[in-house]
């Protein structure tokens, strides 16, 4: 269980949170300074349905005191206008819900995207579970690697409780761990693409520089 320093929020994935709250008796937030809100996926809305969602949002923040929502006019990406408004700084743990949350990972702080109920309570206490284990998958911000689950299986046997620090090499197709005075490399198969992408800074560049 993590104390959480900053809850993310935007209209299409916070409205069904909050309603659910609402209908509980549990319409409050742990700390209104550390939520922020903002309206970007459908800007302006394109019906009804999203209209809807926008307000719930807007309402929601009004309601809390929320200070830091940007709404239409003020608003941006979600991942883009939070990291540059400084509300990620190295260190903090971060939820939102939205699947590439991840992105704050690059400014080094852990952060994670969660369903609506993790949102809920991350929402109302402040904190968020967290549960470790062994998966064979390794996020990198951008994309994701698969490593036998063999090789994972050794991987937490050698280095449980250690302190351990991993770097990629893309070109190389090797993950390199120092844990502790002992270096050992993993090697993996990344495609072409993938590479491409993360030489041109993800989709974004790869999109502004062939279409």
């Amino acid at each position: 269980m993590l104390k959480l320093d900053r809850v993310f929020c935007h209209e299409i994935t916070t409205p069904f949170a909050i309603t659910d709250l609402m209908a509980r008796g549990m319409d409050r937030v742990f700390d209104p300074t550390k939520i922020k809100a903002v309206i970007d996926h459908v800007t302006p809305a394109k019906d009804s349905k999203t209209a809807e969602q926008g307000k719930i949002l807007r309402d929601w923040a009004r309601r809390h005191a929320i200070k830091d929502f940007f709404d239409i006019g003020k608003n941006g990406v979600c991942h883009a206008i939070f990291p540059e408004k400084g509300f990620v700084r190295p260190g903090y743990t971060i939820i939102m819900g939205d699947s590439h949350t991840c992105t704050h990972g690059a400014f080094g702080a852990f952060t994670a995207g969660i369903g609506t109920t993790d949102l809920e309570v991350g929402i109302l206490k402040g904190v968020c579970a967290f549960h470790i284990f062994r998966q064979n998958m390794y996020n990198c911000g951008m994309f994701a690697i698969e490593l036998p689950k063999e090789t994972i299986d050794a991987f937490f046997t050698d280095y449980a409780g250690k302190d351990v620090a991993m770097a990629m090499d893309i070109d190389g197709d090797q993950i390199i761990i120092d844990a502790e005075g002992k270096t050992e490399t993993i090697d993996f198969k990344v495609g072409e693409f993938d590479k491409t992408l993360v030489k041109e800074g993800g989709w974004v560049g790869y999109a502004d520089k062939n279409y």
